[in-house]
């Protein structure tokens, strides 16, 4: 049936369900969840790590919700890789910036076709990725080894390569964060960050994946909350509730007839500045065809009633809802239905993820040959003071560290180091390892990096979380860095340091010592 026809037949309620995905806590149908397929007639769902404890779990779940529904669901998650890795018991694939370390399109592609096929097994038929931000800033809080690097040209080609992946296998792809999240200094989860740039720059550098993207035929896109003042209309207005960037960049120059979708608007740039209702509503009046609401169900109904009144009231046309639905229902004719549920080996995509870790681990400072360890016995260094900080790990990236290395044959000790740590007694000819958590930005870290280094001459550090520790390391250290703590970027990171791999990757950021930015 023609996408007309179908709106023909459809309610203003029922219209205006479609353009809201909406998340909630539980890993099986819940009250409130039902209540948003059944009653508000919703367009989708979003799954965090809240609603899952594994693939079988999770396909048992999308099948069950699936089943409420009159009109099949979006059902989306964030499965990028590296530090946002919502489904356990798929490939744990590595971060963003270590394809971008290794620079093989084909990889890419690659990881989108297992990626796809591991989601749609589960059900999922949306995923929130890739990110098509470009790095650029060392101190962006939120996006950091999620995008593929610095340079335009490697986000793009890497990013067209992963969707094309994706999408062959009946996901829709979901590029972010449209016009670009990757020169903020501040997390849009917390507060309103600002682009300064100009148009001529904004188009080498922020616009160019997203353009080349587009003409990839990327099926949707997620708006950024980030205030750009040189294509905004008005002061401190978020891209993600202007019309100038939405219809006017997004749609009519730039020719993208996707989906387009909001980032939550819980989040605190939309939800203290505007508030998520009245956010909803000037999101849809700009152009978004989906707002997506990922936690509080008062604030789902109360948006979504607040959008029908904005209609009735000639704030929001009915032609606008149209168009927006119109897109809802083609990306859901386009995608595998959600209900596709299958049997899937869960290691289908391990040769995949071990030859991406492999290829993008990155050697850059070994001045006097420490790597790969000369000797068999190594001290390992680690220091996480919170829980906050380990990431909630049960065994920490160190010691997972440590366990791979004791199993390619090392001598290993470990040592959890507290802020004011006595490490005066590793005496100087040992061979140190210090894993490093972004410790350019932590002052205590960077300390004890720096007291080590003037103990030792004999200390590699490894960045398991950020490639700008090399940034504030002493002269003379050696430093190698994995990008992240998914399981294969360990091992490879172990391989390497004991000889039985070579460090191919290259730095995808640029950097200077002492924490200048080139």
């Amino acid at each position: 049936m023609q996408t007309k026809q179908v709106l023909a037949g459809m309610s203003l309620e029922e219209k205006v369900g479609q353009l809201f995905q909406v998340g909630f806590a539980g890993k099986e149908p819940t009250p409130e969840i039902e209540r948003m397929i059944l009653e508000y007639k919703i367009g989708g769902i979003i799954l965090f790590s809240r609603n899952i404890t594994g693939p079988e779990q999770i396909a048992a779940l999308t099948r069950n919700l699936q089943k409420i529904t009159k009109r099949p669901l979006l059902v989306s998650t964030d499965q990028e890789g590296g530090p946002a890795n919502r489904i356990q018991g798929l490939t744990h694939f590595p971060s963003n910036m270590v394809l971008g370390a290794g620079d093989d399109a084909n990889l890419a592609r690659l990881q989108g076709q297992a990626m796809g096929r591991e989601l749609r097994a589960c059900g999922i038929n949306m995923n929130l990725a890739p990110v098509l931000d470009v790095n650029n800033n060392p101190a962006n809080p939120v996006i950091g080894v999620r995008s593929y690097g610095e340079d335009p040209e490697v986000v793009a080609r890497l990013g067209c390569a992963f969707i094309s992946g994706l999408q062959e296998e009946g996901v829709a792809s979901c590029g972010k964060h449209f016009p670009g999240h990757g020169d903020t200094e501040i997390d849009s989860h917390l507060a309103l960050p600002v682009i300064e740039h100009g148009r001529e720059r904004l188009e080498k550098v922020e616009f160019f994946p997203f353009r080349r993207a587009i003409a990839e035929d990327l099926e949707s896109i997620m708006t950024a909350h980030v205030f750009f003042p040189a294509i905004a209309e008005k002061e401190d207005l978020p891209a993600t509730l202007s019309r100038n960037v939405l219809t006017g960049l997004l749609r009519e120059e730039m020719g993208f007839t996707g989906l387009i979708v909001t980032d939550c608007m819980e989040m605190k740039a939309i939800s203290d500045n505007f508030g998520t209702t009245p956010g909803a509503i000037q999101a849809i009046a700009a152009g978004a065809d989906m707002v997506l609401i990922s936690h509080d169900h008062n604030l789902q109904v109360e948006a979504i009633r607040g959008v029908l009144e904005a209609i009735r009231e000639g704030i929001i046309s009915e032609e606008r809802i149209n168009s927006a639905v119109g897109r809802v229902l083609s990306l859901k004719g386009k995608i595998t239905p959600g209900n596709c549920i299958k049997k899937q080996n869960p290691q289908e995509g391990a040769g995949v993820a071990r030859e991406i870790a492999a290829k993008g681990i990155t050697l850059l400072e070994d001045p006097t040959g420490l790597i790969p360890f000369p000797g068999n016995k190594l001290t390992v260094l680690e220091y996480l003071p919170t829980p906050k900080k380990s990431g909630g790990f049960e065994k920490t990236p160190g010691k997972k560290l440590v366990d791979i290395l004791r199993e390619l044959g090392l001598s290993v000790s470990f040592h959890s180091l507290a802020e004011e740590a006595e490490i005066s007694s590793f005496p100087a000819t040992e061979q140190i390892l210090f894993c490093s958590y972004s410790a350019w930005k932590d002052p205590a870290q960077g300390k004890l990096i720096r007291k080590i280094g003037k103990i030792s001459s004999n200390m590699v550090v490894a960045g398991l979380s950020s490639p700008y520790d090399v940034r504030i390391i002493p002269p003379g250290t050696s430093f190698i860095t994995s990008f992240d703590t998914s399981p294969y970027s360990l091992q490879a990171l172990a391989e390497v340091l004991t000889g039985n791999l070579k460090a191919r990757g290259g730095l995808p950021v640029f950097y200077r010592k002492d924490g200048q930015n080139s």
